[in-house]
């Protein structure tokens, strides 16, 4: 008799990042620190990050501002691509 708890299986979570700066000055690294902590939390987590989304110089406050990313990233999580 085989008990699957022998076995272990291990599926990994497809996940993504979404980073925004809003203004771009040119010398803030703030994208960057966003990846990097949203990287690390991945790994701690057992997700595979597979897919990064920027939008860089773009205000979360304005009106009327799109964010191209931050809109493909939520079509991707409705396809279920990602959680």
């Amino acid at each position: 008799t085989y008990h699957l708890s022998w076995y272990p299986l291990r599926m990994a979570i497809s996940a993504g990042i979404y980073c925004r700066l809003s203004q771009d000055d040119g010398k803030t690294t703030s994208i960057q620190r966003q990846e990097a902590d949203c990287q690390q939390l991945a790994s701690t987590l057992g997700l595979e990050v597979v897919e990064v989304y920027k939008d860089s110089d773009l205000s979360d406050f304005k009106k009327g501002v799109v964010r191209p990313e931050f809109e493909r990233i939520g079509k991707s999580c409705i396809a279920a691509a990602l959680i």
